[in-house]
């Protein structure tokens, strides 16, 4: 039984645990995207930190340096202002010194001296002699502590220069190195200032303080900046701390957040900071920071769709697994997987039921083994080979066995087993109760074999009784054959020819009952063949035409324009029906005639409907006998079975031949009146010849009986195909000759020796032996058989055809298919005994006239100049059509196609007696890539426009 999976219940739903599974799994990608995200950006935001100390560290360094050096070089200026006025006091003139090189413009705002008292002796600014600085404290200072060394002082307002400045000091000694008064340099803070236009720090600071923790010079400045002194907690960390440092602050002064890095003179008490605004330092973190939050929500979001689909289709899945664990369990068939390692995952009671398993294996879990060893021991395999597998053998193997095998059961079940191996090892297999199946076969087969064993006692009797009659019969018309060839009166004569027609009346209804029984037994096949409809409805007049004259009927066919006549399908039962239902016309028309009527519609590009009437001015039939028409063995009336005779199987065969070609046969008649006989049937179009549909017309088979020799000749036949033999032993044997048949030239060889005939008629193409093969053998033989006269049959009828059949020894030859006119010429010339002369063809005996006009007039001769017309139309229709193929496929290169073309219109103009265009289109089918193709299809088109001519 299929593993239940493991609920759990939540806000009233049952959610199984794949599904919490699946929560967490979606919970803990958000949670690690987040985290990848969140560390990514913190480590993004150090990075970017640390870049800012860096940049801080490396400007305060610069700052530094340019401060010291600055004040390193004042203090040099200063020390040698000191020795001059060492040197020389009372001439010293500090005014002097302004515009000198060794005191830089733009970095002194003033210089000054006083004396030991703080009162000023002189400036370079002019005069200001007597003003009294003794209460600036860079002078105090001076005059209070003994040492001497360089004073750096607060920003104050100078009282003479009226700017801003930071005072430089230094003590004035006389030549006797007593204090004699102060130096003092007064400088522009804007100086030191100037180093940070040097530099790019968008919103940060460049700040000097002194150890005092008051500001000396600030960039960029800002109101009260200048001056300004630090908390205690800064400063503590200036003086207290090490020598450079970083840390945090946003500035009192302006109120930005940044980040400073600061940096204690070695030899100054000052102190160089530098600071980066934050904004500055973290902008492009903070464009990255939003990306990657944007980012973040859309993979949430996404991973959220994701899971939730997932999670739905799981549920889905938990949901389509309950339902198929109950399907599993509740249907009749038995279902059972196995894993590769042999477990059973899967299994349905339907299994245990079947092979009647106990409960510790009726359960997921178990080993496909044990369920082997278990079935083993308890002898669950019988000894016979089910199926024709040994399945003891099978289960000891503990294989899987094949794809399907039946096996019984010793309770008497029957399972059929089959199963479905998977791609990754295992299988699937299924048990089946086949019991009451297998029975009802049995049963069948029980029936079917009664049933068998009757129809083939029916089929033995059939054919023992056909062959046991027939032999008799074939005597009993060869015999009568005889008597009438020998030396007989009037009287006998005609004794003997009732006899053999008598003799040939029964060997039809043989045939007939023959027919019947097969068609009752479903044993005909019907042939899937293109034919030409009207070709088939003329063979059925000529082989019905001297019957017609014999009773002067007429026998005519009217055609309906637009017929299509190119079909497929079977034209030999086609002939069949025809032929039943025009001799029946004429068996019971004792004046006027028989009119075969045709007409089709075209349904589709594929498909046609045929309707072909056969309508008679005979006797007609009673209203009373119309529904028993198709019934076998039915006649009319007892009169008319006496009258005409026959077995009544005639209309029934026809009928069921129409139903077997999708079709139906009807019947119209008056009493006295006549007959309409319709039969009607869909037939497909054959496709491969060009489209033409016949026009109005009427063939008659009226033509006058020409006065024939009473001479009978002994004939031999040899051919191959069955409906040929029919046609050609019909039409010799209405003309009053004995025919002997034989299916190949072996055959034939072989009759030539047994009895002496007047003529052979050979087939040129059959099997075992050909015709040419046959002739040059019979020619060879010593006795009189050897020169025996021999006519082929041939349907190719070209010039190194005929030469191939005179080579061998052949007499003549007449061309497939032939008509009654032809075979009563060569009948004649039989008789008449020049045959052996080997007369001239057509081809000959018209060589005044052109190849298509010769051609044109043995058709007249054979055909009649209606019916020649007719047929040199259609050719000339489908030799443009081949020609205009030909053009196309040698312009694609086609050259098997142009190949196939060239044969088909070489058999069609050669079938004519039209050589010029036969050999060109050989030539062309031998060659079909020359060069020399182009020209000789313009042959080709121009020999079919002369051919034109004729039929214009």
């Amino acid at each position: 039984m299929p593993r239940p999976l493991s609920p759990l219940t939540l806000r009233g739903r049952v959610m199984p645990a794949s599904t919490l599974f699946q929560l967490f799994l979606v919970g803990a990608a958000i949670a690690l995207l987040w985290l990848g995200i969140g560390l990514h950006l913190s480590q993004e935001r150090r990075q970017f930190e640390r870049a800012a100390w860096n940049n801080a560290n490396g400007v305060s360094h610069g700052f530094n340096e340019s401060v010291s050096r600055t004040i390193e070089a004042l203090d040099q200026v200063m020390m040698m202002i000191r020795s001059l006025y060492r040197a020389d006091r009372d001439h010293f003139d500090i005014r002097s010194m302004a515009p000198s090189d060794q005191v830089p413009r733009d970095l002194a705002l003033q210089m000054a001296v006083t004396d030991a008292k703080g009162i000023m002796q002189g400036s370079n600014l002019g005069a200001n002699a007597g003003l009294d600085l003794s209460d600036r404290e860079h002078v105090r200072v001076h005059m209070n502590t003994p040492a001497d060394v360089l004073f750096i002082s607060k920003p104050v307002l100078g009282r003479v220069s009226g700017k801003w400045s930071i005072q430089f000091t230094r003590k004035l000694f006389d030549q006797n190195g007593a204090f004699s008064g102060v130096l003092v340099v007064s400088l522009n803070p804007a100086y030191f200032a100037r180093f940070a236009n040097g530099v790019d720090i968008g919103k940060g600071s460049i700040t000097l303080i002194g150890m005092d923790g008051v500001v000396r010079v600030r960039a960029p400045d800002a109101p009260d900046s200048l001056g300004r002194v630090l908390d205690d907690t800064a400063m503590e960390r200036f003086r207290t701390g090490p020598a450079d440092g970083e840390y945090r602050h946003a500035s009192p002064v302006d109120g930005i957040d940044r980040l400073l890095s600061y940096r204690r003179m070695a030899d100054f008490p000052l102190i160089a900071v530098v600071g980066m605004a934050a904004d500055d330092v973290f902008a492009p973190y903070w464009q990255d920071r939003d990306r990657y939050l944007l980012v973040g929500a859309l993979l949430t979001v996404l991973v959220a769709l994701i899971g939730a689909q997932l999670i739905s289709q799981g549920m889905h899945l938990a949901r389509s697994q309950r339902l198929l664990s109950a399907t599993l369990d509740n249907i009749g068939q038995g279902v059972m997987m196995v894993d590769a390692d042999g477990t059973v995952p899967v299994m349905n009671r339907r299994v245990a039921e079947l092979l009647g398993l106990p409960e510790h294996l009726s359960r997921e879990g178990v080993t496909f083994g044990a369920i082997l060893d278990w079935q083993l021991k308890s002898n669950e395999f019988l000894p016979n080979h089910d199926g024709g597998y040994d399945v003891a053998a099978l289960a000891q193997s503990g294989g899987l066995g094949p794809l399907q095998y039946e096996r019984s059961r010793k309770n008497g079940v029957v399972l059929d087993v089959r199963t479905l191996p998977l791609d990754r090892g295992g299988a699937v297999r299924t048990y089946t109760d086949i019991t009451l199946r297998k029975q009802n076969e049995a049963a069948l087969e029980a029936a079917r074999d009664a049933a068998e064993s009757a129809r083939r006692a029916q089929s033995d009797f059939l054919a023992v009784m056909s062959h046991e009659i027939r032999t008799p019969m074939n005597g009993v018309i060869g015999m009568a054959g005889l008597l009438i060839d020998s030396d007989l009166t009037q009287s006998q004569r005609s004794y003997a020819s009732t006899l053999r027609e008598a003799a040939n009346s029964l060997m039809q209804i043989i045939n007939d009952i023959l027919d019947f029984s097969k068609l009752e037994a479903r044993e005909v096949d019907l042939d899937h063949a293109p034919f030409d409809l009207l070709h088939v409805i003329r063979s059925v007049m000529d082989l019905m035409a001297v019957k017609a004259l014999e009773k002067q009927l007429w026998l005519r066919m009217q055609v309906a324009s637009g017929t299509p006549v190119h079909l497929t399908g079977d034209p030999g039962r086609m002939r069949q029906v025809l032929f039943n239902l025009v001799g029946n016309a004429l068996k019971f028309t004792q004046e006027g005639g028989v009119t075969i009527e045709v007409d089709g519609k075209i349904l589709s590009d594929t498909h046609a409907t045929i309707h072909i009437t056969v309508r008679d001015t005979g006797i007609g039939i009673p209203d009373a006998a119309m529904e028993h028409l198709f019934k076998q063995f039915y006649q009319v009336d007892g009169t008319s079975s006496r009258g005409y005779g026959g077995t009544g199987l005639g209309l029934a065969i026809c009928q069921r031949l129409a139903t077997r070609m999708d079709g139906r046969i009807t019947v119209q008649s008056t009493p006295g009146i006549g007959s309409a006989f319709c039969f009607a049937a869909p037939m497909e179009l054959d496709l491969s010849a060009p489209a033409r549909k016949a026009e109005q017309s009427i063939a008659p088979a009226e033509r006058e009986k020409a006065p024939r020799s009473t001479t009978r000749l002994r004939i031999l036949l040899a051919e191959d195909n069955i409906t040929n033999r029919l046609v050609a032993i019909t039409r010799l044997e209405m003309l009053g000759h004995r025919v002997d048949q034989v299916a190949n030239g072996v055959e034939a060889l072989q009759m030539v020796q047994t009895a002496p005939y007047d003529l052979l008629l050979m087939d040129v193409m059959m099997p075992e032996m050909d015709g040419l093969q046959a002739t040059r053998l019979i020619r060879g033989l010593p006795g009189p058989e050897h020169d025996i006269p021999i006519v082929a049959m041939t349907a190719n009828v070209f010039h190194h055809h005929q030469e191939a059949c005179r080579a061998a020894g052949m007499d003549d030859f007449m061309g497939k298919p032939f008509t009654p006119t032809q075979l009563e010429r060569l009948l004649e010339r039989t008789i008449a005994g020049t045959l052996r002369t080997r007369a001239p063809t057509s081809a000959t005996a018209r060589a005044d006239l052109s190849n298509g006009e010769a051609a044109f007039a043995t058709l007249v001769d054979a055909l009649g100049r209606e019916d020649a017309l007719h047929v040199l139309k259609d050719f000339t229709g489908q030799a443009r059509a081949q020609i205009a193929a030909m053009r196309h496929s040698h312009a694609a290169q086609a050259w098997p196609e142009i190949s196939d073309s060239a044969v088909a219109l070489h058999e069609a103009a050669g079938t004519l007696g039209l050589d010029l265009l036969a050999e060109t289109a050989q030539r062309i089918s031998h060659q079909p890539a020359g060069d020399q193709v182009p020209g000789l299809i313009d042959t080709l088109q121009n020999a079919v426009t002369e051919t034109e001519k004729l039929v214009a």
